[in-house]
């Protein structure tokens, strides 16, 4: 129970004051985290919980994230991951939700690099949340398949979202004493 608290602390705080990176030439003012996911998540009609918690499992709120060939990667700043993203010819999973290049790129018309704007980035999160939800309504496994189709590696990520959503959401007040 402690380790959980713990968890969702930690969470709650990343997701609620980190800003997000601003844009290049300060397009859009600066929006925290959670705004965006708020935003994004209304925008796709999925839950919001869901969305913080897919961000907290695939980059843990770090907007520069970045997987290419299986390593973890965390730039220190936008154009280092640009750099790094540009050598990898965009075969990546990029930013805070890790969008799979090859796969979404293409589907939504962006470049690699627009990934990394945390906007963009949890907006086709969002929309690919969503798509996947309705291949399994009220199943996790759906949630599941924003990982992987591969059954066991949906249903392993589905309960590492379904943990981070449960840190999200309030824990009931414990019952202090002796139970009448």
């Amino acid at each position: 129970m402690i380790a959980r608290r713990r968890f969702r602390v930690m969470l709650v705080a990343l997701i609620a004051v980190a800003p997000t990176a601003p844009v290049e030439g300060g397009a859009k003012p600066p929006q925290t985290l959670a705004a965006v996911i708020d935003d994004a998540a209304r925008w796709a009609r999925v839950p919001p919980d869901v969305l913080a918690a897919v961000v907290w499992v695939e980059s843990r709120g770090y907007p520069w994230a970045l997987n290419i060939r299986g390593e973890a990667l965390y730039p220190q700043s936008r154009a280092e991951a640009i750099i790094l993203v540009r050598a990898a010819r965009g075969r990546a999973d990029i930013g805070v939700a890790q969008i799979h290049y090859p796969t979404w790129g293409p589907v939504f018309g962006l470049r690699p690099e627009d990934l990394l704007d945390p906007w963009i980035n949890l907006h086709a999160a969002a929309a690919i949340l969503r798509l996947v939800m309705t291949q399994e309504p009220d199943s996790w496994g759906g949630v599941g398949r924003y990982h992987s189709g591969t059954p066991l590696r949906k249903w392993a990520y589905a309960r590492q979202v379904a943990y981070a959503v449960g840190a999200l959401r309030p824990i009931p007040p414990q019952r202090v004493g002796p139970t009448p």
